[in-house]
Formats: structure tokens, C-alpha cells, sequence
């Protein structure tokens, strides 16, 4: 069940005109900045999510190895908990999805994740959690995230403090 839409990963061609734009135009607020091979990466927030807008240097897309005719790094679909991710992963992956590989770097705020592609190469990652931004204003220190196995994911999960919080879902 896809509990929300979000976050947007785009690919740019000028980070510092985007990051610009996206905090001083719309107010977006800078939640973590991650240097990824020499690539300076942004994750802007709107509210208390980790990010709502992720902005990547265009140079990674053929580094990642996604669709050379979108700037759409990935857009995100939250789904209701741990147990529904890893059923979606199995689910598609028996239907003959092709998944990519986006290094953990690249989506700091949410740990275990998946990306889609669709028959065009777009890419959609799924996840179940995002990292809340506390009454400080700062993201969790990156020492005090979950550790993750990208390689064999357990089969449950215990809670993290804001596993469930945020905005509600309305649906």
C-alpha cells in the first residue's frame, strides 16, 4: 500500500543555481549535504521528513548507470511498513522487474530501499521509512542510523524512534 509520493530525486545541470532556486525561491530548507565521488549532493526539506527534493550533478546519471533522457534521478513511493517492502521487492523481482543499484550514499534519511525500473528506464525507489528531523533542526548524526545489510535484508525489523511519525496519512 503506498502510503505517500516522495521524495523527488532530480538530476541537475548547475547544483549550486538549483540549490539556490529551490531554497530561496521555495523555501526549501537544507537538511544534508553528501560528497559522492566529487559530486556535492543536496536533500532539501519541506517539514520534518529527512528531504523532500534530493538534487544530484547530472554527471552521476551515466555513473549510475540510469536513463540517459530524464533528468529524473528517481521518484520515491513510501509504502505502509518494512514487511510490504520486502514483499513489493518479491513480487516484482518474480514478475521480471530489473532493479538498479543506487549506492546507500545517495539516499541518506532511509534505510532499506529498492529502485524499479520501468520499461523506459525510469527508476522508482520504494522504501517504508524516512528519517524525521527533530525539534533542533539537524538529521540524525549518521553514526546513530541503522546499520544495513544491502546484501541480505532481515526479515524484520525493530522500529526506529520516528519509524512511525510524521505526516499522517490520509487516505
Amino acid at each position: 500500500k503506498i502510503v505517500r509520493i516522495g521524495p523527488v530525486s532530480l538530476f541537475v545541470s548547475n547544483t549550486n543555481a538549483a540549490e539556490d532556486f529551490y531554497r530561496n525561491m521555495l523555501g526549501f530548507v537544507l537538511t544534508e549535504e553528501v560528497l559522492w565521488r566529487g559530486h556535492r549532493c543536496l536533500f532539501l526539506r519541506a517539514n520534518t521528513e529527512h528531504h523532500a527534493l534530493a538534487l544530484y550533478p547530472i554527471a552521476l546519471r551515466e555513473q549510475l548507470g540510469l536513463s540517459p533522457h530524464t533528468t529524473s534521478m528517481f521518484l520515491a513511493l513510501q509504502l505502509a511498513n518494512y514487511r510490504q517492502l520486502r514483499d513489493a521487492v518479491s513480487f516484482l523481482r518474480k514478475h521480471g522487474v530489473r532493479f538498479a543499484n543506487i549506492p546507500p550514499e545517495l539516499y541518506p534519511g532511509i534505510d532499506y530501499a529498492a529502485f524499479a525500473l520501468d520499461p523506459d528506464g525510469h527508476c522508482l525507489m520504494i522504501y517504508y521509512y524516512m528519517e524525521q528531523v527533530g525539534w533542533d533542526g539537524k538529521p540524525r548524526p549518521k553514526e546513530l542510523r541503522r546499520k544495513v545489510n544491502y546484501e541480505n535484508w532481515p526479515e524484520a525489523l525493530e522500529p526506529m524512534s520516528d519509524t512511525y511519525q510524521g505526516e499522517p496519512f490520509l487516505g
